[in-house]
């Protein structure tokens, strides 16, 4: 494997300029690889609706501390932006960014970030590959929108320089015995392909390195769509699968609109396909088509592993922008029973997505060589690789979400640290996980070796209405639900009120989570005197809102209570005169 080394300590050079992401090593630095050098030619001025490349990178690459987005997410109901965050530390506050400096800590990874032999280790690709197919006679889709001209170069170049085998342009297949890499329309055709995108090329070129640094075996197919509506991008899932792939990595999202339902229905339903798609880069909160019963959702964690020997040997931590939350609109899959979300909840699993503790990767398209990126692309692209390498292909029309709920009792890492806001339930808190389950990382990692094969192997699978990990506790008394739920309106707020369970279970009640399951909550620890009564903030006056509640002690949590009534906040004005007349 072909490293990068840095001498003294010093970090590569970023410099982040109207014409992309440039990596120069410094001058004391070196690479096995003296012969193609790191540093690619600056990318032509493309363009894209009218804009140059650095009109493209003033709407596109926003600052988020020592991480920018590659895709803009202002983007209008129905349509995505892509999941993706490349690594920076110094942004000028100037219209467009300026130089910068990459300094991600040299004692990570490699050089400053994961390679794939770290990645692999991390993850535990060998005992995965030993348990299913190593990737072979896999095809794995990745689903964008717009165009990467460089892709087929960039990709070759990234698998040489980390040693991985070649992966040739040519036809994907079921019977092909190695890697081979095909480009098409959303019709599936090789042309025409869409026009170029700096940040979606990007994403493009993520999601592919990513899919080779777990899975070089696997056959990678990169499904190009016309536009970043979500029609055209579930179409494009259509296609996908109707070329064979046993995966398809969706890196990518938009808000929850009122009709997403029909179009999971429509376009995300593929029985026995390993659907994926990123929780989001936003923090608490959910978007489509994670949101979807039919799709694995991926959240993101904070990967540290200490070493490349092909073991674990690290941990994971929730990274805090990583997304998670209640649906808005979608049903609770039939595999899914947490109590504290009465719809689909997300995420399902996780994988490395912090920035900052990022991944290598290289495009000469939007970027000028290597650089670091981070976001739950990365993370999205990791989970869909490693279906790829434990699956062995299967005709079965289970729901992959399924059967990664039915095999999850000791197959993944568990993560139990850290947080992406304070909404006061596991729902964004790993360290109230729901017997090992939390929003932001799901069931956990896969890494548990050698137990994560079996939720992501669709082939072996014969169970997929177990979630033992999800089972009430038996103890000598139930927790009971709170009754009488009443609620009354403010400015913003809504005061719940309510009484105590009849049974306090095996345990004295501790607390009370109140919630109307679309991520508005408050949390009450039990006092003395008791006072059987929180208030919820942040609330939209004029919007109407139900909520429940739960008791929690010691060992577990109770069920949910019955609906309060409908309550409508306001803005209360107070009366203080009445004159006669």
């Amino acid at each position: 494997m072909k490293r990068l080394m840095f001498i003294g300590g010093v970090s590569s050079l970023v410099v982040l300029g109207s014409l992309g992401l440039s990596v120069i090593p410094s001058s004391g630095s070196t690479t096995k690889n003296a012969s193609t050098p790191v540093v690619a030619r600056a990318p032509s001025d493309h363009r894209l609706g009218g804009m140059s490349t650095s009109q493209h990178y003033s709407t596109a690459l926003v600052p988020r501390g020592t991480s920018v987005n590659v895709c803009s997410s202002a983007v209008p109901v129905g349509y995505a932006h892509c999941s993706a965050l490349l690594r920076t530390d110094a942004l000028g506050r100037s219209e467009h960014p300026t130089q910068g400096v990459a300094t991600p800590s040299t004692s990570l990874g490699d050089g400053g970030a994961y390679s794939p032999a770290f990645l692999q280790s991390a993850y535990n690709v060998a005992s995965l590959g030993a348990a299913g197919s190593d990737g072979v006679g896999q095809i794995v889709a990745i689903v964008d929108t717009s165009s990467n001209p460089q892709l087929v170069s960039d990709v070759a170049y990234y698998r040489n320089y980390f040693g991985l085998p070649a992966c040739p342009v040519g036809i994907v297949s079921p019977s092909a015995s190695g890697c081979a890499l095909e480009i098409v329309n959303q019709s599936g055709a090789a042309s025409p392909l869409p026009s170029s995108n700096y940040g979606w090329g990007l994403e493009e070129a993520i999601d592919a390195d990513m899919v080779s640094a777990l899975c070089p075996n696997c056959q990678i197919l990169v499904v190009e769509a016309a536009s970043a509506a979500m029609t055209d991008l579930g179409a494009s899932v259509d296609t996908a699968v109707t070329l064979g792939a046993n995966v398809v990595s969706n890196s990518y999202g938009t808000p929850e609109f009122a009709s997403e339902n029909s179009l999971s229905n429509a376009y995300y339903q593929h029985p026995g396909v390993a659907l994926v798609a990123a929780a989001g880069d936003n923090g608490y909160g959910v978007q489509f088509p994670a949101a979807s019963p039919n799709v694995v959702a991926v959240g993101g964690t904070s990967l540290i592993q200490f070493s490349a020997a092909g073991t674990r040997n690290g941990a994971e931590t929730v990274w805090d922008h990583s997304g998670s939350g209640c649906s808005l609109y979608e049903p609770k899959p039939s595999w899914q029973h947490d109590s504290g979300c009465s719809n689909r909840t997300v995420a399902d699993v996780a994988a490395d997505a912090n920035p900052n503790t990022g991944v290598w990767v290289y495009d000469t398209f939007g970027a000028s060589g290597l650089y670091v990126a981070g976001g739950t692309s990365v993370a999205t692209a990791l989970v869909s690789a490693l279906y790829g390498v434990v699956n062995t292909g299967s005709s079965n029309t289970l729901a992959p979400g399924s059967v990664l709920y039915g095999a999850a009792s000791g197959a993944l890492y568990q993560v139990s640290v850290g947080s992406n806001s304070a909404c006061g339930t596991y729902l964004c808190s790993a360290v109230q996980s729901w017997n090992g389950y939390n929003g932001p990382t799901g069931l956990g990692t896969p890494g548990a070796d050698p137990n994560s094969v079996a939720a992501f192997n669709l082939a072996g699978a014969t169970n997929a209405s177990g979630d033992p990990s999800f089972t009430i506790p038996v103890v000598t008394s139930l927790l009971g639900a709170p009754t009488n739920v009443d609620a009354v309106p403010g400015d913003h707020k809504a005061r719940v009120d309510w009484t105590p369970p009849v049974s306090s279970g095996s345990s004295t009640i501790t607390r009370y989570v109140v919630s109307d399951n679309q991520g508005h909550s408050c949390t009450y620890t039990v006092s003395v005197p008791e006072t059987d009564a929180c208030v919820v903030k942040h609330l939209i006056n004029g919007k109407t809102y139900h909520f429940r509640a739960m008791a929690i002690n010691a060992i577990l949590r109770g069920t949910s209570s019955h609906r309060s009534n409908a309550v409508t906040p306001s803005k209360i004005i107070a009366v203080t005169k009445v004159e006669a007349g």
